[in-house]
């Protein structure tokens, strides 16, 4: 499932198995702050939807 927030595009899938916890993707270099922070936090919440919808069977 493709997912598009504002400029960020990212595929959304299931993590892996034995992914460690809170390993969340780094801001790109150039990228303001508060713009990552609101962006990630919208993944983030897409995620647990999409999951609730079970999209990731």
């Amino acid at each position: 499932m493709t997912v598009h927030v504002a400029e960020l595009h990212t595929e959304v899938v299931p993590a892996a198995p034995n992914a460690p916890e809170g390993t969340a993707p780094k801001a790109p270099i150039g990228t303001d702050e508060e713009h990552w922070r609101t962006c990630a936090a919208r993944l983030t919440w897409l995620a647990q939807r999409v999951r609730a919808e079970g999209y990731d069977d």
